[in-house]
């Protein structure tokens, strides 16, 4: 689903939901059950409004559909399908958070050096949010090495690897960093 909101992807479901009640009721009146097409319970098409005009599609192949409101015309559905669609349907694309990636390798550092000095998240807050559990539970960070060369970026999020040594064990984490609106460190 790339480049689907979480918004739209909620929204694809609750209409999802619904469309998969539809066969039931349409088999049920006519005595002939319809099945989802595999590509839509999939969700494998392209865009959000791909996914609409197939669900479209669907609900116009069934006929006349008991609804809440009673029965309707296939040309009521497709109305009610047509104004329903595009509700919520930005036209604009979604907004495009800039990576500082000095700022965030800079906070990386600030943060291990915090943890190593048996400091807390909270004590980095507000400029800095971390959310790394074992460090949230008061495990201590013994030593840690940021691998610069497996960085790798998103365009809004970098991806920076540390080597960390807590107690006896070590171990490779990735951590994706973040810059904007507020920097934020989070393990993957």
């Amino acid at each position: 689903m790339m480049g689907v909101g979480r918004t739209e992807r909620s929204e694809f479901r609750l209409v999802l939901i619904r469309v998969k009640e539809l066969p039931e009721l349409a088999g049920a009146r006519s005595g002939r059950r319809n099945e989802i097409p595999q590509f839509i319970a999939d969700g494998a098409l392209a865009s959000f409004r791909s996914r609409c005009f197939a669900v479209l599609r669907l609900i116009c192949s069934i006929g006349r559909i008991d609804m809440f409101v009673g029965r309707l015309p296939r040309r009521g559905v497709v109305g009610l399908v047509l104004a329903m669609m595009f509700v919520g349907c930005s036209t604009g694309d979604a907004p495009s958070y800039a990576l500082d990636k000095e700022l965030a390798r800079g906070s990386v550092q600030k943060a291990m050096q915090a943890w190593v000095g048996e400091k807390t998240p909270k004590d980095l807050q507000p400029d800095i949010i971390v959310g790394d559990t074992a460090w949230e539970q008061g495990k201590k960070l013994v030593s840690y090495e940021i691998l610069a060369d497996e960085e790798t970026t998103d365009g809004s999020n970098l991806y920076i690897r540390v080597k960390r040594k807590i107690g006896s064990s070590e171990s490779k984490v990735t951590y994706i960093v973040g810059t904007t609106p507020v920097v934020t460190i989070f393990p993957q």
